[in-house]
């Protein structure tokens, strides 16, 4: 059992060395969560609780920017911390049902989230690698609006919400050895396509 153990252990710790423990990655994602999020939350804010009907014009989406740093325990596991930045801008009309009542709002968001997370390399080759990432995150929302009603009173709001959010990038592939350059796909608040550079030290 000993000599067993022995082994193990040192093939595991044959497995595991001389790989770079740390990784930092600077990234671009479009279609992040929050947008289509933020569309939904306005939905029900606006008009389910007034019984109005709301459409949304000339909106702008900023994207996501993410900094994500990894630690690698393995070849194979790695746990993290990552942090994300997304603006969204949209121009709001509402109307309430069956009254000649309309309202215009401008509406500016800035969400700023941070993330544990966990990435799985399921394919490690010299300057090519492929895996999986999932985490889960606190999303704040720094809102600000202006509404100007039927009697072109203007009115001026500021807050902050929070929400739960994640990432979960089905398919990560990244090209380099020391510094690569890598793309994912998924779901979440990073982006549904992420581009970007990441080392290692």
């Amino acid at each position: 059992m000993i000599v067993i153990s022995s082994q193990l252990y040192l093939s595991a710790k044959g497995i595991n060395k001389n790989i770079n423990r740390h990784e930092i990655s600077v990234s671009y994602g479009v279609f992040p969560a929050s947008e289509w999020v933020g569309t939904f939350t306005k939905a029900i804010s606006y008009s389910i609780l007034s019984m109005g009907t709301i459409h949304e014009e000339n909106n702008s989406n900023f994207g996501a920017i993410n900094l994500d740093y990894n630690y690698r325990i393995n070849k194979i596991v790695g746990v993290g911390i990552g942090t994300t930045y997304a603006y969204t801008k949209s121009d709001i009309v509402f109307k309430i049902k069956g009254l000649n009542i309309e309202s215009h709002t401008t509406e500016n968001n800035n969400y700023l989230s941070v993330m544990p997370k966990v990435k799985l390399n399921w394919i490690n080759k010299p300057v090519f690698r492929l895996y999986s990432l999932f985490g889960l995150r606190l999303n704040i929302d720094f809102f600000s609006t202006q509404t100007m009603d039927e009697n072109n009173q203007l009115y001026r709001e500021k807050g902050t919400m929070y929400m739960f959010a994640y990432q979960f990038s089905q398919i990560g592939m990244e090209i380099g050895k020391n510094v690569s350059f890598f793309m994912e796909a998924g779901i979440g608040t990073s982006g549904t396509f992420i581009a970007g550079i990441r080392g290692w030290f």
